[in-house]
């Protein structure tokens, strides 16, 4: 055994010993472990970051650490944190749409619901210019920006239209194909090829009638 199996066993018997007594739950132990863990990570990935090791290290690379670091931030509850790393890592690297899109939903979580939709719509635009984004970046940001506008109570003209266009953007995608298929509900007289898979089997096209609000 490695230094680090013998750790985890100590760790586990001491575990065990204090759910025996009572002194903790298996939830207690649960977070204690979650913040170490996470703790850990976080050390890890700012010696990486200080140390530049992407630059002689092909294991790891700019983009996932700063990622790394940033979500060992944002569960250790340290948002704000989270967040400027983030901002950081983008001045280095600003066409990497990834970094951009996690920096958009931690400000959607604290409530900046404007900055985090420009982040995902520019994402969206540089995408129609023609620049390169990863197919499932584009879905991301189009998912992103639907459930940005639904939050801020822009529901047809604003989340719908987005994944509308997604949906043409990234048909690969079946979460904009499903809410695709939702909007084209709305647009027309329902029929069974068009609630196909947006409600339950049991549905009739005789009881839905045309008024589909019941999807809204």
């Amino acid at each position: 055994m490695d230094a680090d199996d013998l750790l985890d066993e100590q760790e586990e018997i001491f575990s065990a010993k204090l759910l025996e007594e009572g002194t903790q739950t298996r939830g207690q132990l649960y977070a204690m472990k979650s913040r170490k863990k996470n703790n850990e990570k976080l050390e890890a990935s700012n010696i990486m970051i200080q140390t530049q090791s992407w630059l002689t290290d092909s294991s790891c690379s700019q983009r996932d650490v700063n990622l790394c670091c940033a979500a060992a931030l944002e569960r250790l509850g340290r948002r704000s944190d989270a967040i400027c790393r983030l901002t950081e890592a983008q001045k280095m690297l600003s066409g990497d749409t990834s970094r951009k899109l996690a920096r958009a939903r931690l400000l959607f979580k604290d409530d900046c619901k404007a900055e985090a939709l420009k982040l995902v719509l520019e994402v969206c635009s540089a995408f129609e210019r023609g620049e390169c984004c990863s197919k499932e970046a584009v879905a991301d940001a189009y998912n992103l920006a639907g459930w940005f506008r639904i939050h801020d109570s822009d529901h047809s003209s604003g989340a719908y239209a987005a994944w509308s266009a997604g949906n043409e953007r990234a048909p690969h995608c079946a979460m904009l194909a499903r809410q695709k298929k939702i909007r084209d509900c709305w647009d027309q007289t329902a029929t069974e090829s068009t609630i196909n898979g947006l409600v339950g089997d049991g549905a009739q096209s005789l009881t839905i009638s045309t008024n589909l609000n019941l999807f809204h």
